[in-house]
């Protein structure tokens, strides 16, 4: 990778991993407040108003600011163009959701949802009117400004949310937040973008982009039908106060997937594009992101797994003890979707995202043909255990697809990852001997105690056996961990 491209790709990855980890803390911090402050059932229809909102964005984006990023010749026609697009398109599809919403409440047999979706639908066209100078911002790696509206978008969503909630608005709270936050977003992102459109409409750019954005499109599709197939069929079939349990234990257990692999999959989809011929290097960057990828997800996963359904037990008693479980099978599922999170930015940033689409739509495939009967059969914990067997085939179907693309070979594949999963699996292994042979209590100051010891013991072989960790903590970290005299 050149010095030039390497410097902007590590100057982003921290930027995004910066404001990324102060969202990602505000994230969480919110969803702990709001399970003591709001109901499962309250949380489940906040969940399914998601749901079809979201839905409805996939048609309004439809791909256009990923095909934007690839886009390499007549950028600024194809940006004048889709920005004048997406406002229309949002505004054609708020109305078809609001005209949907009493058969959606029908559908649900919950009356509320007419009154959530109308409003939460305001979002999509509040965002459509940032939407390309954001993709801007990122396909020139500048993700210093790229990042911040985001993260002033989920600060305000996070007090406002809270502090409606505490004064007694329901789920009403996080409505109002969300939109307040649309806004700021909105706000941040064209006073820190230097683009402004023109007042031109370029129609060969449109064949352009389409030509693009149908694969990134079908696969954007398939894959929120994947990650949201469940919420629907068990709002529909087990009720909201079983959604609202579920998609408590959904969003911590896949903190990795969704949050921190963000981080990293954010800024190399451009740096992969720029990379896009010569295979040699895409191939190194690629091994060295699933490196980074692994070193950061593979422990947090664990945590997840060990520590949080203690911590739900002592913040909350017995309100959301039936998550706990479903949460532990839930992790394994994030970490399988963070560990191929780089494969889609090799596909999109080769101009193969057709790859991903198949892939996708084989995994949405026996989703579908397995879920009613997990449903009926095995609850919630069946969903999970579908949902995760899905992750492993999808997985090593990703790694197939992109040996053929890039040159590497299984073992330098395995060797990316193998010490992070045995320093992970020593780490387990001493924390759960000390828990259990100290008979440690479930108060926070034990887990907290224990979240600790995992990670440190985590880091000594990584830190000792990965030359490129070790010189990072020599130059990096200690440097600031030890005062001068002892250096």
């Amino acid at each position: 990778m050149p010095d030039t491209l390497k410097q902007r790709a590590v100057s982003g990855v921290f930027w995004v991993g910066v404001t990324g980890a102060i969202s990602r803390v505000l994230s969480f911090g919110t969803m702990l407040v709001l399970a003591k402050l709001l109901t499962p059932e309250e949380l489940g229809l906040v969940a399914l108003g998601w749901l079809v909102t979201s839905s409805t964005g996939l048609f309004r984006e439809m791909g256009l600011n990923r095909a934007l990023i690839y886009q390499k010749e007549n950028v600024t026609e194809a940006a004048d163009t889709a920005f004048y697009l997406l406002p229309i398109i949002s505004v054609v599809l708020y109305g078809i959701l609001f005209l949907a919403a009493p058969l959606l409440a029908e559908f649900f047999r919950e009356s509320a949802i007419t009154q959530l979706v109308r409003i939460l639908g305001l979002t999509l066209v509040i965002q459509s009117f940032g939407e390309i100078p954001a993709a801007l911002l990122e396909k020139d790696i500048k993700f210093k400004r790229a990042s911040l509206p985001d993260t002033l978008n989920l600060s305000i969503y996070s007090i406002g949310s809270v502090i409606l909630a505490w004064y007694g608005f329901s789920y009403w709270s996080i409505v109002i937040a969300q939109l307040v936050g649309e806004l700021v977003r909105l706000a941040a992102v064209w006073i820190l973008s230097p683009w402004r459109p023109s007042f031109r409409f370029h129609r060969s750019a449109v064949q352009n982009l389409f030509a693009y954005r149908k694969y990134v499109f079908g696969a954007t599709i398939v894959n929120f039908g994947i990650r949201n197939i469940d919420d629907a069929a068990i709002g529909r079939m087990l009720g909201m106060q079983v959604l609202g349990i579920y998609a408590t234990a959904y969003r911590p257990a896949n903190l990795p997937a969704t949050n921190i692999t963000n981080v990293i999959a954010r800024v190399m989809m451009p740096v992969f594009t720029q990379l896009s011929h010569r295979t040699d290097e895409l191939s190194h960057a690629f091994l060295k992101t699933l490196n980074h990828t692994a070193s950061v997800n593979i422990p947090v996963s664990l945590l997840i797994v060990m520590l949080t359904g203690d911590f739900l037990t002592t913040i909350y008693q017995d309100k959301w003890a039936d998550a706990i479980a479903p949460l532990r099978i839930l992790c394994v599922f994030g970490l399988l979707r963070a560990l191929g999170s780089g494969t889609g930015s090799v596909f999109l940033a080769t101009g193969r995202p057709a790859i991903s689409m198949k892939i996708a739509g084989g995994q949405f495939v026996c989703m579908l043909a397995f879920l009613y009967p997990a449903i009926h059969f095995w609850g919630v914990t069946g969903v999970c255990w579908l949902f995760t067997f899905g992750a492993v085939g999808s997985l090593l179907a990703s790694y197939v697809a992109v040996r053929r693309i890039i040159p590497f070979t299984w073992s330098s594949l395995w060797k990316t990852v193998a010490l992070p999963i045995a320093s992970a699996s020593l780490a387990g292994v001493i924390v759960w001997t000390v828990r259990y042979w100290w008979e440690l209590t479930q108060g926070l100051p034990e887990l907290a105690l224990l979240a600790s010891l995992l990670f440190i013991i985590y880091l000594i072989p990584l830190v000792n056996f990965d030359p490129e960790y070790r010189e990072l903590w020599r130059t990096r970290v200690l440097p600031k961990l030890l005062p001068s005299s002892l250096r």
